[in-house]
């Protein structure tokens, strides 16, 4: 099972369209946003467990302020 995320996988799970979005929530939020080390893949991949538990604290939030 991959434990990781590429950056448009990332930014589907998080309903993100522009990647300028998704630069500016890693910035903000360096610890949900876990770039993985290794692989052949010259692209960061992002820890899927981190992301995943971001996506759903942020729904929540979004849902209790909605």
């Amino acid at each position: 099972m991959n434990e990781t995320y590429t950056r448009d996988q990332a930014m589907e799970l998080l309903g993100i369209k522009s990647r300028n979005a998704f630069k500016h929530l890693a910035k903000k939020y360096p610890t949900a946003f876990v770039v993985v080390e290794g692989g052949s893949s010259k692209f960061p991949r992002y820890d899927k467990e981190a992301l995943e538990r971001f996506a759903k604290m942020r729904d929540s939030l979004r849902d209790q302020l909605h």
